[in-house]
């Protein structure tokens, strides 16, 4: 009788299934969703963004309630998908309660975690205690700006003018903000892309044709503090002292 590597804590715990068709089709639906979302914001459009969003959250809980969180696989068959999507197989997946009971697998795993433990020992810890707010603020301003605009903007030439211009430039400021936030160590690139798209609001927000005067304040408030956000973000990491672990041989399992 063979014995399977994967271990299982409750034998009457049954895995999770996998349903390619509700995946892919999930997918599919949340891309599109997305598309009508981006759409709708262009254009100003309630009714279009509201069935943007519906459609992205309907498609990625399609995608979840398919399995999508345990189609863990180590190679990706594209042949192999479309196959599974045609006939509309169903395939258990892995769950996250099993564990490898492979001997190589975890005489791998703990070697690799001792280096791992060896060198993190060995070098100095840094702290970029900013990065993260900044970034993350950067991320908000993008929503508020995005959220705002139909209140703020005109239905007007100029207005649609300004809805172009301050969307691209807070979804640049927002996709570096998110790089800033989630990165390790200084990400000039990011930070030097924010601090443009601040610029870019606040020269929008003092030069630029306006039909309401709100929107300016507004403009030039949001450029500001994305270019202080930005250099936040990129302040050079403070150097910690070592850490207060011997570097000496790991701890190893008997």
């Amino acid at each position: 009788m063979t014995t399977s590597k994967w271990s299982r804590p409750d034998h009457s715990t049954r895995r999770p299934l996998v349903r390619p068709r509700w995946v892919w089709g999930g997918l599919a639906v949340a891309l599109a969703g997305l598309g009508v979302l981006g759409l709708g914001i262009a254009l100003l459009s309630l009714w279009c963004s509201i069935t943007g969003a519906a459609l992205l959250v309907l498609g990625a809980a399609s995608s979840v309630a398919g399995g999508i969180m345990y189609d863990a696989s180590p190679e990706l068959s594209a042949g192999t998908e479309m196959r599974q999507i045609v006939r509309g197989d169903v395939h258990e997946a892995v769950s996250t309660r099993e564990s490898v009971r492979e001997p190589n697998a975890r005489l791998h795993a703990a070697q690799t975690t001792a280096r791992t433990d060896a060198l993190l020992r060995a070098r100095p810890t840094t702290s970029r205690p900013l990065a993260p707010i900044a970034g993350w603020s950067l991320l908000g301003i993008t929503t508020f700006v995005v959220v705002s605009q139909p209140w703020f903007l005109a239905h007007s030439a100029n207005g649609h003018d300004s809805a172009l211009r301050d969307t691209g430039l807070v979804i640049l400021s927002g996709l570096a903000g998110i790089r800033i936030a989630t990165g390790v160590g200084r990400h000039l690139m990011a930070v030097a892309l924010a601090t443009l798209a601040g610029l870019g609001l606040l020269l929008g927000g003092l030069f630029a044709q306006h039909d309401r005067t709100d929107l300016v304040i507004v403009e030039t408030t949001c450029g500001v503090i994305t270019i202080v956000l930005a250099l936040a973000g990129g302040a050079r990491p403070t150097p910690a002292s070592y850490n207060d672990v011997n570097p000496g041989p790991p701890d190893r399992d008997g």
